[in-house]
Formats: structure tokens, C-alpha cells, sequence
């Protein structure tokens, strides 16, 4: 098992790694035109990278929410993916729906400004 400091250290790497992987990303879709799929994009990745769940059942260890799903898949079967999961899919609906919202009322703003 890790130590407490070599378990903080790990995820302020992976945090690290993830916002550098998060402005590469932010950089690559800055080119597409459609600013709905601009930001689904961005926001998809963002969750994917950042959204932590415990590592199992009754742990207090955390790991990146897609990392401990493929592990699952991989080891016990696409039936046991659903505790992180559900998690992961509630997570992405969240974001989505911000994101919406977001782009709802950046537009009426936008028709407010013109007049």
C-alpha cells in the first residue's frame, strides 16, 4: 500500500498530467466551428480525466473514475463496471446540461446586446 505521501504525490502528478492533456485538448478543438460540439468535446474529456471514485466497495483510496472502469472491465467483467460507471454517466449528464445551460444564456445575452 502507498504511503499518504506518496499517494498525494501520485495524484498531484496525474492532476498535472490531466490539465497539460486538458489544454493540449482545449487547443486541438479550438478549430471547430460548431461551438455546441466545441464544448461536448471539452467537457467530455474533462469529466473522463478528472471525475475520481473510490477504488473499490469499502475503500477510502481514490483513482480516476475511467481508469477504475477499465481495470474492472478488464478483471472482473462489464457487469461489475456499473459502480463506476453510473458515477462516470451521471457525472457526464451533469456536465452536458451545464454546458447547455451555459450556451443557453451566452446567446441571450449575445440577442440582448445586439439590440
Amino acid at each position: 500500500m502507498f504511503a499518504s505521501d506518496d499517494y498525494l504525490l501520485s495524484w498531484a502528478v496525474y492532476l498535472l498530467s490531466a490539465l497539460v492533456c486538458l489544454f493540449i485538448w482545449w487547443r486541438m478543438t479550438r478549430p471547430v466551428a460548431w461551438t455546441i460540439l466545441r464544448t461536448w468535446l471539452r467537457v467530455t474529456v474533462a469529466v473522463l480525466l478528472l471525475l475520481p471514485i473510490s477504488e473499490s466497495a469499502g475503500s477510502q483510496v481514490m483513482a480516476p473514475a475511467i481508469v477504475a472502469v477499465m481495470i474492472e472491465v478488464m478483471t472482473e467483467g462489464v457487469k461489475a463496471a456499473e459502480r463506476g460507471g453510473y458515477p462516470l454517466l451521471m457525472a457526464m449528464a451533469a456536465a452536458y446540461l451545464l454546458a447547455f445551460l451555459y450556451h443557453v444564456i451566452k446567446s441571450a445575452k449575445v440577442k440582448i446586446d445586439k439590440k
